[in-house]
């Protein structure tokens, strides 16, 4: 669901293969995700045959919550480090955005 956040309605097919999973096993995670009212499938305006998946409001809802809780814990645990350890946490920054701006 982060991924359809972050990079918006997508095929099947590439959710699969960016996400490293089967696209047997995506399929029936997605048609879970349907079923609660988190993902919609619709087909694609491009090509009829295929089907593009997307977060619903409610999708989109709880990835944002998961991702506020994540941010709060995270707030918290930087808090009780060490001066030197937050500091060389905030070094380590451009690096680790580049890393996670990867594609790969």
């Amino acid at each position: 669901m982060a991924t359809l956040a972050g990079h918006g309605p997508m095929r099947l097919r590439d959710l699969a293969l960016r996400e490293g999973a089967a696209p047997p096993t995506l399929t029936r995670m997605i048609g879970t995700l349907e079923e609660a009212g988190y993902v919609v499938r619709r087909p694609d305006p491009a090509d009829r045959r295929a089907v593009r998946v997307s977060l619903t409001d409610r999708g989109r809802r709880m990835v944002a919550e998961a991702l506020a809780a994540r941010a709060d814990a995270v707030r918290v645990r930087l808090r009780a480090l060490p001066d030197d350890d937050l500091a060389a946490l905030v070094a380590a920054m451009p690096a680790l955005r580049a890393l996670a701006s990867d594609p790969e």
